[in-house]
């Protein structure tokens, strides 16, 4: 929507292929309809956050930042406010999504809705010819493909805009979903799906190098974990296993205690186990039988070998990834179109003229807080504008 505004505000006859029967039908699930737009983070840390590509869009931030999409925003009639250096749209997504309707109209982009595009060729002359489902369109100047990941398929992205870039010569970097559940190896947590718990620690290895440290609620699922600090764990998990390396993740349960304070109050002999009341009771119970500690009648004895087991159980406990999940449950894509065959000034391609790309369908992606919504119109606005 942003990349079709600008271009149309360029002078270009432009059209919107939309493939469902709504704009922005993704885009209203954001922040969980509250819409997370953007954040007050410093633009060097912005980067770093969406991971070791973050770089590439610095042309398209330097452009089109924080403060410009605060006063553009202002401009359609939308305010955000402030939780957390997270800044939110007021009225939350169904505001944004109709403020960026009104846009295309005031722009005079035509939408076409249900065209699923199928094909896109350069013919001789220069011209794209893209064929859908229900017809055929000739773009003579330019298109654009902002057409999302692989994540959250029933929204719309499921993947068609990696193929229209390999239609025209772009490797793609293999996609994997990210900002999900993650499904475990080796489960420990087995019949406890649904058990949460506030606040854990959960540092992200692979090939022995830690790859992260995050911190929030952990959620058991059926085949694994998820909740707050899987979701952004996960993104750092996706890359290392894209990269073809194995990937673990250590939690610590009890991320307020220090592992020594922990170990003198486990060996008090009054009450050992009360520090870990903070726990759920099924979980507790849980880590208490992985480390081997023995429950009866409702007291822990505790031995200085399964004590010290029970002190790593709990603030050390490590659990090797299978993968990330399903693209059903995924926020985001990790991989995309390759950025080595994309101009990070222009968001035009090095191999096709006249052909752009921007958002998730490039091999670009960031946790939750602002980012990838930031990300997208900043990238949006740059294809938009170039010519």
């Amino acid at each position: 929507m942003m990349a079709a505004a600008m271009s149309a505000r360029r002078g270009y006859s432009t059209a919107l292929l939309e493939k469902n029967d709504i704009v922005g039908r993704k885009l209203l699930l954001s922040g969980g309809g509250r819409c997370n737009i953007t954040n007050t983070l410093p633009v060097n840390d912005f980067l770093r956050a969406l991971g070791p590509n973050g770089g590439f869009i610095r042309s398209a931030l330097a452009a089109f930042g924080r403060d410009q999409v605060i006063e553009f925003l202002r401009g359609l009639g939308i305010s955000l406010c402030e939780e957390s250096s997270r800044l939110y749209v007021n009225g939350g997504a169904r505001a944004f999504v109709d403020a960026l309707a009104r846009l295309l109209e005031d722009s005079r982009v035509r939408v076409f809705f249900n065209e699923h595009v199928e094909q896109l060729d350069l013919g001789p002359t220069g011209a794209f010819e893209i064929i859908t489902f229900n017809g055929r369109f000739v773009a003579r100047r330019k298109v654009i493909i902002a057409a999302g990941g692989n994540s959250y398929p029933a929204t719309g992205s499921n993947g068609d805009g990696f193929a229209l870039a390999r239609q025209l010569g772009h490797d793609i970097v293999a996609p994997l979903p990210a900002m999900g559940p993650i499904r475990l190896s080796e489960n420990p947590f087995t019949g406890l799906a649904g058990v949460s718990t506030p606040e854990v620690g959960v540092e992200v290895d692979a090939d022995g190098k830690s790859r992260g440290k995050f911190v929030g609620g952990l959620l058991v699922t059926h085949h694994g974990l998820s909740g707050p600090v899987i979701l952004d764990a996960s993104l750092a998990i996706a890359r290392c296993l894209q990269a073809g390396k194995s990937s673990s993740v250590t939690i610590d349960f009890l991320p307020a205690v220090e592992r020594n304070s922990l170990d003198a109050q486990l060996k008090s002999d009054v009450a050992p186990t009360a520090v870990l009341r903070v726990l759920p009771r099924r979980l507790r119970d849980r880590l208490l039988k992985h480390a081997g500690v023995e429950v009866s009648a409702g007291k822990v004895q505790l031995t200085r070998a399964n004590r010290h087991r029970l002190v790593e159980t709990l603030k050390s406990l490590t659990l090797p990834v299978a993968n990330t999940g399903s693209w059903q449950q995924a926020m985001v894509t990790v991989g995309g179109v390759s950025l080595k065959q994309i101009n990070p000034a222009t968001l035009e391609s090095r191999l096709v003229k006249g052909l752009y790309f921007a958002g998730e369908v490039l091999d670009i992606a960031g946790n939750c807080g602002g980012f990838n919504i930031q990300s997208a119109l900043s990238m949006g606005h740059l294809a938009g504008i170039s010519r």
